[in-house]
């Protein structure tokens, strides 16, 4: 969740710093917001891919034991 809030706080940077910036230096700050918002997102869900799956929390019983 931290992550999602942090995500999206950056990407609301890099908007409000192309509405109100300067404007030399406008593009070249939101650039590297969004680059590392997307750092932070391309990070987090390979994190989350690379753990491996927790069992099942409600086995399903043996088959042919009935």
């Amino acid at each position: 969740m931290t992550a999602l809030i942090l995500w999206f706080a950056l990407t609301a940077g890099a908007f409000f710093i192309l509405l109100f910036g300067r404007s030399r230096r406008r593009p070249v700050l939101a650039s590297v917001l969004v680059a590392v918002s997307a750092v932070v997102v391309l990070g987090l869900t390979a994190a989350a891919l690379s753990v491996p799956p927790v069992g099942e929390q409600y086995p399903l019983p043996p088959w042919n034991r009935a």
